[in-house]
């Protein structure tokens, strides 16, 4: 009797254990991959990590995410001439952007606000595509 309750007792403890690992390494996977998402997108991010696989994983970690910030500095240096759009790979935006001198600076000027969100949406997307 008492080797069934210790044998109970080691399953849930086994339990609790693989569950505290699992959150620990979606919290660790969030603390390194959270800042390419849009914050809105976080708890469905955290969602995908937890019930990914290993398969997943290893496509996850060659995934090159692009970096906010690069987009806003190439924004902010470049953006004239379109580098923040080639940097997000959408070359027609891009090439309209250089040969506009970015719209007369209209479009630079917009780009700056709006460059960092488009890229964790690309981001996002790019998710996505490996679930």
């Amino acid at each position: 009797m008492r080797n069934l309750f210790c044998n109970k007792k080691c399953v849930t403890l086994q339990q609790h254990i693989t569950f505290i690992t699992m959150e620990r390494d979606v919290n660790i996977m969030l603390a390194t991959y959270g800042k390419y998402f849009p914050e809105t997108s976080l708890p469905q991010v955290r969602e995908i990590f937890e019930h990914i696989d290993d398969s997943q994983v290893a496509a996850l970690s060659c995934t090159q995410f692009k970096d906010p910030i690069t987009s806003i500095i190439l924004s902010i240096l470049l953006g004239q001439f379109g580098a923040d759009r080639f940097y997000l790979e959408q070359i027609g935006i891009g090439i309209a952007k250089l040969l506009t001198c970015g719209g007369l600076g209209v479009w630079t000027l917009i780009d700056l606000f709006l460059i960092m969100d488009a890229t964790r949406q690309q981001n996002l997307q790019k998710l996505m595509n490996i679930i």
